[in-house]
C-alpha cells in the first residue's frame, strides 16, 4: 500500500481537506520481506490483492496520536469527519513497470474537527473473513 495522494503536513482544524487522500495497492515484489505484511492479518489480505479479488475488502481511515500508539477517531466520532471508508477499486486497465497499480481507495472530504498533533492511519479489512 502506497500514500498516492497525502494530507499535507498542516491541517486548519474545521476545514475540509481540498484534495482527496488517495492509497494505491501494489503487488509487493518477490525480495520484500513478508513480515512486513502478517501484521493485522497483511499478509492473507495482499495474498487477496495479489490475485486481483477485491469483493469485500476496504480501506478505513482512522485519526491516532502522533506516535500512533493510540487510536483517536474510531472510537470518537466527532474528531475525524467526511468519507473514511472505501470499497478497494481494482484498476482495470494494464500497466507497465516493475511495481503497477492494482486498485486504489479514495478518502474526500476528510476534515480533523480539534486542533492538535495527529497522525492518520489506513486499516485494511476484509469483511470475507
Amino acid at each position: 500500500m502506497e500514500l498516492a495522494v497525502g494530507p499535507p503536513s498542516r491541517i486548519a482544524a474545521g476545514l475540509a481537506l481540498q484534495s482527496p487522500i488517495v492509497v494505491t495497492f501494489s503487488p509487493t515484489k518477490p525480495n520484500e520481506s513478508k513480515a512486513e505484511d502478517q501484521s493485522d492479518n497483511g499478509g492473507e489480505i495482499m495474498e487477496t490483492m495479489m490475485s486481483a479479488d477485491f469483493n469485500g475488502v476496504w480501506a478505513l481511515l482512522s485519526l491516532t496520536t502522533p506516535q500512533m500508539d493510540q487510536s483517536l477517531a474510531p472510537p470518537r466520532t466527532d474528531l475525524l469527519r467526511g468519507r473514511t471508508a472505501d470499497s478497494i477499486h481494482p484498476v482495470s486497465q494494464e500497466q507497465e513497470g516493475d511495481s503497477p497499480t492494482l486498485a486504489y481507495a479514495t478518502f474526500s472530504d476528510i476534515t480533523i474537527t480539534q486542533p492538535g498533533q495527529y497522525r492518520l492511519k489506513v486499516s485494511i479489512i476484509d469483511m470475507n473473513r
